[in-house]
């Protein structure tokens, strides 16, 4: 990526499709980029044949997550507090990854790259809907108000693809 960027002196980003078919692969290919362009500048990511999203590839440490859900009450519930199945799985993700099964708005603002303020509101967001709960509360670094620690429903990743 680093030398594609010195070559052409313009951000670029890569999207990586797999699929049975050339048009299902290309498909994955765009919504593959679409996830690396609304990410960083100079990253990739890769859509497999099962429609799992995996990325930012230039990390060390990434997530993987899917787009889609069969789940009809889930996709209500999420429709309610405004919150997409694949931020949903996003959340899962960085969740599991963290090791601890839970998350903070901190921890998930670092991740998804947005901002404190708007991970609170989706987390808030499935707390009220009850697929997140608030399961404690962190001392901040600095100076504040104690931060919320939230564990998203893991039994939501079987029921998501």
């Amino acid at each position: 990526m680093e030398k594609l960027a010195l070559i052409s002196e313009l951000p670029s980003n890569v999207g990586i499709g797999y699929g049975e078919t050339a048009l299902t692969a290309e498909e994955n290919a765009r919504l593959a980029l679409n996830h690396a362009q609304n990410y960083d500048s100079f990253c990739a990511f890769l859509v497999d044949d099962r429609g799992i999203i995996e990325g930012a590839l230039k990390e060390q440490e990434r997530i993987s997550y899917g787009y889609r859900t069969e789940n009809k009450e889930i996709s209500e519930k999420l429709k309610q507090c405004g919150v997409t199945i694949t931020t949903l799985n996003k959340i899962l993700s960085v969740q599991k990854r963290t090791g601890n099964h839970s998350i903070t708005a901190s921890i998930l603002a670092e991740w998804l790259k947005m901002t404190p303020r708007n991970a609170r509101r989706i987390l808030n967001g499935l707390v009220e809907q009850e697929i997140a709960e608030i399961i404690g509360e962190e001392a901040p670094t600095a100076k504040g108000r104690l931060r919320k620690i939230y564990r998203v429903n893991s039994e939501l990743e079987t029921k998501t693809e």
